[in-house]
C-alpha cells in the first residue's frame, strides 16, 4: 500500500465523562479517533514502522475527573516522537494537501515539537 492508497476510517464512538456523573457523555471529535485497522494501516507507511499503543484520545492533566470509554491508537516513533494516529491521518483530504505529497506534510508533523512531549 503507498500513501496515494490510504483512506482513514474514524471512531465516532468515543466520548468523555465526568467520573462523578458518568451518564452525562459528550462526543469526542472522531479525527481524534481512528480505528485500530486504519492506525495499522497507517503504521505501514513509515520506515521504520511506528509502535501503536492505546491512550486516551486527548492528554488529560493528572488527577482529571473527566475519563473517556475508550481508548485510541497513538504511534510511538524510534526517537520517541508520540503522536494521535488520527491527527496524522487528518492530513488524507486536508485543503490544500497534495495527495503525491501527503505523507511529506506528515513527516514534518512528527518532526515538529510539541510542548510537553
Amino acid at each position: 500500500m503507498t500513501a496515494l492508497d490510504y483512506t482513514p476510517e474514524y471512531d465516532n464512538s468515543v466520548f468523555e465523562y465526568h467520573k462523578n456523573t458518568p451518564s452525562v457523555i459528550v462526543p469526542i471529535n472522531a479525527r481524534y479517533c481512528l480505528t485500530e485497522t486504519s492506525a495499522k494501516l497507517l503504521a505501514t507507511l513509515f520506515h521504520p514502522a511506528p509502535t501503536i499503543y492505546s491512550a486516551p484520545p486527548i492528554h488529560q492533566a493528572n488527577g482529571s475527573p473527566f475519563a473517556f470509554n475508550r481508548t485510541v491508537p497513538w504511534f510511538r516513533f524510534t526517537d520517541g516522537t508520540e503522536r494521535n494516529a488520527a491527527v496524522l491521518a487528518n492530513y488524507w483530504g486536508m485543503p490544500g494537501v497534495d495527495p503525491v505529497h501527503v505523507l511529506d506534510y506528515v513527516k514534518a508533523d512528527i518532526e515538529t515539537p510539541v510542548e510537553g512531549q
